[in-house]
């Protein structure tokens, strides 16, 4: 009789739990679906079907935006160099052109006011290549280093900071710095 309270005990208590069991995964079936065999390979291959080709064009966007960020900074650099470069071009052009008009004033001086006034616009051309000359010198001397200067200050930020967040990861496996 011993064993046989023992055995319907036990058997009690493991309908007891196994009723505690469905009453707690009792909401899984009145609110899920039930599983059907092979809905995970259908999932899989939509996700493979229609997730690479979506996750290759957002990475392709992505690049496209960096490229254009730097295209952009880069064509800011060049512009500013050419600006620079120009200035020199400029006082060239206005040399030449200041001389070519005290030249051209001076053969007409037959005429007065019309010799005058070309002698006088050529000098104030020449004025103004010396003008454009101090310009390009300025921007060879403070514009062009403070760019380079500038440039490789940011280059030196985002080294830094990479080096940080690749140290960390390198300092968890064990690299003793």
């Amino acid at each position: 009789m011993n064993g046989e309270e023992y055995t319907r005990e036990q058997e009690s208590q493991g309908a007891l739990q196994e009723r505690k069991e469905q009453k707690e995964h009792s909401w899984k079936r009145d609110f899920l679906p039930p599983a059907r065999e092979g809905s995970g390979l259908v999932l899989l291959l939509l996700a493979l079907f229609f997730g690479i080709p979506t996750a290759i064009s957002l990475i392709q966007g992505g690049f496209s935006l960096i490229l254009g960020i730097l295209g952009g900074i880069l064509g800011i650099f060049a512009g500013l160099f050419g600006l620079v470069f120009a200035a020199f071009g400029a006082a060239i052009g206005l040399l030449f052109g200041g001389v070519e008009m005290m030249i051209k004033g001076a053969r007409h001086l037959s005429a007065p006011a019309y010799g005058t006034l070309m002698i006088g616009g050529g000098f104030l051309m020449a004025a103004l290549s010396l003008a454009a000359a101090a310009l390009g010198k300025w921007g060879c001397s403070a514009v062009i280093p403070g760019l380079f200067r500038f440039l490789l200050e940011q280059l030196r930020r985002l080294y830094r900071r990479l080096e940080r967040g690749f140290g960390r990861w390198r300092r968890k496996g064990g690299d003793s710095q």
